[in-house]
């Protein structure tokens, strides 16, 4: 059953499989998965379940300065969050390769900055992203 499992040792054992900005930040225990009628498991039914704010981690402070304030509203809206801080990782808040591309295109239109998707990863955090922007303009 679930409740035989620790999350400290998921989290441990999937270490060493993936890479940091990969590995989960916050997790929901179920007796079990959705399944659509051909037995197969429920996407939709999966995406729709929701994870409170208050089980991602705290980290940073909230956004500093005019950068920092934007890249935050632009993370929050991209994410579906309600609150963000300053270091938490874009990746270890529910981010994944295709919201990268939403962020990275939103900053691109709000910034003017021709930002590269590499750069999102080498800078996951509002504060370092605020730095390669600055530095970028």
């Amino acid at each position: 059953s679930s409740a035989d499992v620790r999350i400290e040792d998921l989290q441990h054992a999937l270490s060493r499989l993936l890479p940091s900005f990969m590995l989960p930040s916050r997790w929901l225990s179920r007796d079990s998965l959705p399944l659509t009628s051909t037995g197969k498991v429920d996407r939709k039914a999966l995406s729709s379940l929701h994870l409170d704010d208050s089980s991602l981690p705290s980290s940073g402070g909230p956004p500093r300065g005019h950068v920092e304030t934007l890249l935050s509203q632009l993370f929050l809206q991209v994410l579906s969050l309600h609150s963000i801080e300053r270091d938490a990782s874009f990746f270890h808040l529910g981010g994944h390769s295709l919201s990268a591309t939403r962020l990275v295109s939103r900053i691109r239109h709000a910034f003017g900055v021709q930002l590269p998707l590499a750069a999102l990863f080498a800078s996951p955090t509002v504060a370092s992203l605020a730095r390669e922007l600055t530095r970028l303009q």
